[in-house]
């Protein structure tokens, strides 16, 4: 509550100021143009309806105690393409096919609606999108997370919904390890390849690629003969690898960006048909489908321990590097040195080792990383 009447009051300040700033430009203007026509004379300087409406939508906890409806008892699969409502459609989006995937491409700026028709009747539903990150040609190094605004039937139903943020897809462009020991090169590239490992010697250096997959034979032999996938300056210190965009088809629940309400949004579909849509504030964005459903409890540990019940014990364990990221939600997530722990691996006191990930760029709630 004290979260909504801050965001009330900001926003009347921005109010005011716009107010005072719009009186002020169509003054100067009155008087520059006295002898023009008056026609279009009644259109505004500024747009308060979004303004108006910031002050009067509730929050996300306030809209579910007056929600008076129960959850959903099933599912709505909304296709993208074919639920395209053009009525409540102000912008100028795409239909193509995305990483093998036919999609509609919401622009980065503008309303995107569908029609979502058959509700069986007044019911509490989560909103999950399948989408594709698309990148533009010459952004793909844009580190912004797609930003949308979620509408039903017009309006937005409560002010965490203006916040929308959609994690992008990130990899590490790890380069290939240098050997740099005293071992015989062809022994060591033959060791190397046994335990699926792709090296190669040339101008008598041997180097080997960074292994999509780790294993635990890969991890003892990087550790064995010291293999670093990082880029070294003219000292030997590590750098860190540039991060590039991967798109991919995912999955995105809203939720709150901010990380105030930990569970997904419910949202309130009226019995009958409802008009959803998005507006977008940055970033284009394949959609495929849609899909309105109830809300997922997780089940207690007790309640898992039984579904494994009859499965074989593990064996065995496989240590990974935490700098070595499969992918990672934001640009901001990239390796780090942690010098300050002589039990960080890998350790060297002589120089810079890219030996953690994370640490004040790690603090944000939706981030998220993958081995």
């Amino acid at each position: 509550m004290k979260r909504t009447r801050f965001q009330r009051l900001v926003a009347l300040i921005l109010c005011l100021t716009f107010a005072v700033s719009g009186f002020a430009i169509s003054a100067a203007a009155a008087d520059d143009e006295s002898n023009a026509s008056n026609e279009g004379s009644t259109d505004s300087i500024y747009d308060s309806s979004e303004i108006l409406e910031l002050l009067n939508t509730i929050s996300y906890g306030d809209y579910l105690k007056d929600a008076n409806a129960n959850p959903a008892k099933g599912s709505i699969v909304v296709d993208a393409i074919d639920s395209l409502y053009a009525e409540g459609t102000n912008a100028k989006y795409e239909i193509g096919t995305y990483d093998g995937v036919e999609a509609v491409l919401t622009p980065s700026t503008g309303t995107v609606a569908w029609k979502v028709t058959g509700v069986p009747e007044r019911a509490l539903y989560t909103v999950t999108l399948k989408y594709y990150a698309y990148v533009e040609e010459g952004n793909e190094t844009k580190a912004d997370s797609v930003e949308r605004v979620f509408k039903i039937n017009g309006k937005v139903p409560f002010s965490e919904a203006r916040y929308l943020t959609i994690k992008k897809n990130w990899l590490n462009d790890y380069p290939d390890a240098i050997y740099q020991g005293k071992e015989s090169l062809d022994a060591v590239l033959a060791e190397g390849k046994s335990v699926g490992l792709e090296g190669k010697i040339k101008d008598g250096q041997l180097t080997f690629v960074y292994p999509g997959v780790w294993t635990s034979a890969k991890v003892a032999f990087c550790e064995k003969y010291e293999l670093r996938f990082m880029k070294l300056d003219i000292y030997n210190n590590e750098i860190r690898p540039t991060a590039f965009q991967s798109p991919e088809w995912s999955e995105y629940t809203m939720t709150d960006s901010m990380g105030f309400y930990t569970e997904a949004f419910t949202f309130v579909l009226e019995e009958g048909d409802n008009i959803i849509s998005l507006d977008g504030k940055n970033s284009k964005l394949a959609i495929s489908e849609i899909i309105l459903s109830p809300a997922e409890e997780c089940i207690t540990y007790e309640e898992y321990l039984k579904l494994c019940a009859g499965k074989p014990a593990g064996s065995g364990s496989i240590k990974i590097e935490a700098e070595y990221m499969s992918s990672a939600s934001d640009k901001t997530i990239y390796p780090v040195e942690d010098s300050a722990d002589a039990f960080t691996s890998p350790h060297d006191p002589s120089r810079t080792l890219l030996n953690a990930f994370g640490g004040e760029k790690w603090q944000t709630a939706g981030q998220s990383v993958s081995y």
